[in-house]
């Protein structure tokens, strides 16, 4: 998986390419190390061009969702695609997850 970072507003944006898996998780763990190691606390995954994502990733975001709660940050994931919806449907994660279906619906609803 292909990561770049972006901002917008307070939020760091990491725009993701690819499927999303344990192959993955070590980049995207040392981004986000990073990402907190500048006291950036809000966080959006910008899942566009992610067509797969498979436990191993689910439990990455779930950990770096707790642990930006704990910091009273804010992580959503944005551009979700309708296979990776379905995922997350699948095990749970729509509830527990800010999921937005576009960009400009997370830019209108992420104000800080």
């Amino acid at each position: 998986m292909d990561i770049t970072t972006g901002v917008y507003g307070d939020f760091i944006l990491f725009n993701l390419t690819g499927d999303f898996t344990v192959k993955s998780l070590s980049d995207m763990r040392k981004l986000f190390e990073e990402t907190l190691s500048r006291s950036q606390t809000y966080l959006a995954l910008n899942m566009k061009n992610v067509r797969f994502i498979d436990t191993s990733g689910i439990g990455l975001i779930k950990n770096m969702k707790t642990i930006l709660d704990k910091k009273q940050g804010y992580f959503c994931m944005y551009n979700v695609s309708d296979s990776v919806f379905s995922i997350f449907k699948t095990t749970g994660c729509t509830d527990y997850f800010h999921i937005f279906k576009t960009e400009k619906e997370f830019q209108e609803n992420t104000t800080i």
